[in-house]
């Protein structure tokens, strides 16, 4: 009998230490999970109130971009289906044939933004010569520009595949182009703006600083 109880004492003894750890210990870890929470919430405060984001003013990166997927393929007929006017769908556009995802860019190309021309085409050609209300300018028919509207498109490309907001998704197949066809003919925004560059032209001949300007613009 006396053995018995000198186990039971230590059963009862070895459950007591334990309900104890367990409460000093559970105390400090709820304590410490309230703190970083606390802290948390306060990091995020600050920044809404200082930067009126929470993030300090940082841009979040588009995680879609990072992630490795097939290179699709279009057709003219198929990306029309990525213009932003069904709002179930991602907005896709093209710049020399490189098909981008500008779904982040909804109020830039969506339907009624400035720039909804571009969603679901491939109009290269608009993008340089200025030319938006002018339909025979809404393609990828590049004929008869010169090498400086060219860097401009090329520029154009750059910021689309580099825009942290945009990503990459495929290649747009062309329907062809009539080679005995003539190219769309230049609208008076576009003769202006040739003109002006050739002015520019003339003057960098002598001033190499403006030659050096132009350079960076296009």
């Amino acid at each position: 009998m006396e053995k018995q109880k000198i186990k039971n004492e230590k059963i009862n003894n070895n459950i007591k230490l334990k309900k104890d750890f367990k409460e000093k210990n559970g105390g400090f870890f709820s304590l410490f999970f309230k703190f970083i929470l606390n802290g948390i919430v306060f990091y995020f405060a600050a920044s809404y109130l200082i930067t009126n984001t929470f993030t300090w003013g940082r841009k979040v990166p588009n995680w879609r971009r990072y992630i490795p997927r097939k290179e699709r393929i279009f057709t003219e007929k198929e990306l029309a289906e990525y213009d932003g006017t069904d709002p179930s769908k991602p907005i896709y556009l093209s710049c020399k044939g490189n098909v981008y995802d500008v779904t982040a860019g909804r109020h830039f190309y969506g339907p009624g933004a400035g720039y909804h021309l571009f969603a679901g085409r491939d109009s290269s050609r608009a993008l340089v010569t200025g030319c938006l209300s002018d339909k025979s300018h809404w393609t990828h028919d590049l004929r008869g520009l010169d090498e400086d509207q060219i860097s401009i498109i090329d520029s154009w490309d750059k910021f689309w595949s580099h825009n942290n907001q945009y990503f990459y998704v495929g290649k747009l197949i062309y329907d062809p182009i009539d080679p005995n066809s003539e190219p769309p003919e230049d609208c008076e925004s576009t003769i202006k703006a040739k003109e002006k560059m050739k002015q520019y032209r003339k003057e960098s001949e002598k001033n190499p600083t403006l030659n050096n300007l132009i350079g960076s613009f296009i």
